[in-house]
């Protein structure tokens, strides 16, 4: 009599790959957002190849909590692309404003500096007449 597998591993790389190809055909992507994963179709395959009950259960289980955690889907990586792109934008926007508003301040200090010479010139000329 064939002993029944431990948890996660089957009883060879056969009938393993058999599980996770199973696995992948079962699981598909609906929406946007959410993964879809059978799990009653991957407990089956995994019985199916030696697994007991508990088991297979346990392995989807792992399996499917790992699935829906934090994965990031097509749609949430487009999404941030796009904000982070516009954030860009907005920051290049800013930055032309700002440097627009200190290109001015800096010829009004220059003309200012220009016209105090000027002015200091012109009274110490008239100082020394």
């Amino acid at each position: 009599m064939d002993r029944p597998p431990r948890l996660g591993i089957s009883s060879s790389r056969r009938e393993f790959r058999l599980v996770l190809t199973t696995m992948k055909r079962v699981t598909q992507m609906h929406a946007m957002t959410t993964l879809a994963f059978d799990t009653h179709a991957a407990v089956k395959a995994l019985k199916e190849v030696g697994f007991e009950e508990a088991q297979a259960e346990a392995v989807v289980t792992t399996v499917g909590d790992a699935m829906t955690g934090n994965v990031a889907t097509k749609a949430d990586v487009t999404e941030l692309r796009t904000a982070t792109e516009q954030a860009i934008a907005d920051l290049r926007a800013a930055t032309a404003e700002q440097f627009s508003i200190l290109y001015r301040h800096l010829w009004i200090m220059a003309i200012g500096i220009v016209g105090f010479t000027a002015g200091l010139t012109v009274a110490l000329v008239q100082l020394i007449q």
